[in-house]
């Protein structure tokens, strides 16, 4: 009959003083391959996440593109019918266009233009009674061949002179003619009057006067004028 051995149990002091003992065993070729596979794992990783943001990129640039094509050919689109639909008023926009031209000369050669009616009207409706007019006579020199007189004679108004305005006619007497041309002198438009003869007819009934105006240039106002604002 075999006796199993008892064992005594270890006293603490001396367990404290086992020290634990750790090894790798595991070959250099084993480990240096465990870590290229964790490498090569990981650069797969890397590869197929890269792909699959640049196929995605890819996607999204193709995607807008597309969209901008689209929207660029319905700009063509919108541009063409709009070049269509102005093609039906060409002819309304050249109209406009030479209508728009003639104006534009019309304002160039018209700025100087005086309507005589506007200064002859007042001149016969300030007639007093007992005076009768024979001739009313108007004369704008051009300004480029008009001489400067030799004495500058002082004048009314500040105006510009432009021209003058002669009336012939006769009156009872020299009261009426002064009466004329003071009246004469509120019309605008006329300046400086001046009584150039007033002598007495043949058979000394009535006084036969010459009175002579500046016209200024208040009185130009060519209808193609365009107005100060």
């Amino acid at each position: 009959m075999t006796q199993s051995p008892v064992l005594e149990p270890m006293a603490p002091e001396r367990a404290r003083r086992l020290l634990p003992i750790a090894a790798n065993l595991l070959p250099t070729e084993v480990v240096e391959s465990r870590r290229a596979r964790k490498v090569r794992r990981s650069v797969l990783v890397a590869i197929v996440a890269l792909v699959v943001l640049l196929t995605a990129w890819y996607g999204y640039a193709v995607y807008e593109t597309s969209v901008a094509r689209e929207g660029l050919a319905g700009a063509q689109a919108d541009a063409d019918r709009a070049q269509k639909k102005q093609a039906e008023f060409n002819d309304l926009v050249q109209a406009q266009t030479q209508s728009a031209a003639m104006r534009n000369q019309l304002t160039a050669v018209m700025a100087e233009d005086l309507p005589w009616s506007s200064v002859a009207g007042p001149v016969l409706a300030k007639v007093p009674g007992g005076m009768h007019l024979a001739h009313i006579t108007g004369n704008l020199p051009d300004p480029s061949k008009a001489a400067a007189p030799a004495v500058k004679l002082p004048s009314s108004t500040d105006q510009k002179l432009i021209g003058t305005l002669t009336v012939e006619g006769q009156a009872p007497n020299k009261a009426v003619i002064a009466q004329y041309v003071d009246a004469l002198g509120t019309v605008p438009g006329l300046a400086n009057p001046y009584v150039t003869s007033a002598v007495p007819n043949g058979d000394e009934t009535a006084m036969v006067f010459t009175i002579q105006f500046d016209v200024t240039d208040a009185v130009l106002g060519g209808r193609f004028t365009p107005t100060k604002k």
